[in-house]
Parts: C-alpha cells; sequence; structure tokens
C-alpha cells in the first residue's frame, strides 16, 4: 500500500474523529477518557504494523492477514468517529483495539 494512501487514510480518520468530538453531546468522563484511549490506541496499533512492516518483520502472507485487521480497525476508528457511544460500547471497542494490538505484535515477532 503506497505510504500517502497510508497517510491520507490516517488524516481523513483524524479529521472524522475530531469532527464527531466537535458535534457530540457532553458525556461523561469516564466515557470521554475510554474514547480517547481507545483513539490512541487505535492509532498505536496502526504505527506498530507500520514499523514493523518498515523493519521486514511482517511476512508477506501476513499481509492478507493485516488486509482483513486493517479493515476491522477502520471499522473501529469509523465506530468511534461516529459519537453517541455507551461506556460499554467503548469498552467493548478497547478490547477489539487489544486483540488487534495482540495479533500485530504476534506477526512481528514471527518472522524473523
Amino acid at each position: 500500500m503506497p505510504k500517502a494512501f497510508v497517510k491520507s487514510a490516517v488524516v481523513v480518520g483524524l479529521l472524522a474523529l475530531a469532527s464527531a468530538a466537535i458535534a457530540a453531546p457532553p458525556q461523561s468522563p469516564q466515557l470521554t477518557q475510554c474514547i480517547q484511549a481507545n483513539q490512541r490506541n487505535h492509532a498505536e496499533v496502526w504505527q506498530l504494523f507500520q514499523r514493523a512492516r518498515a523493519a521486514g518483520r511482517i511476512a508477506p502472507a501476513e499481509q492478507q492477514q493485516w488486509q482483513a485487521m486493517e479493515s476491522r480497525l477502520n471499522a473501529i476508528r469509523s465506530h468511534l468517529a461516529q459519537g453517541g457511544l455507551t461506556l460499554p460500547e467503548c469498552q467493548r471497542i478497547a478490547q477489539e483495539i487489544s486483540s488487534e494490538r495482540a495479533a500485530v505484535q504476534r506477526m512481528a515477532a514471527s518472522r524473523h
């Protein structure tokens, strides 16, 4: 995937998150913290994969797994950007992000 496309996808996602945050009604401090943590963690998982791929630690076969994971991460980002989440929904998303992080870490560790 071209770097320009990856960067533009990240920028579009961040803009969507920012606009949703502006338009969202007031929410509880716990929900706000959960959403912010999810946004941070989502970006970290994305960067973790990009660094591992650049270092040659992601096998070509795992690129296909990443494409499926990327779709899931994009769905998560979209869900976060929509606003109107409840705390349980946000916590479920946090678990999904954690699972994706573990998968990227396994991918990066399996290739030597």
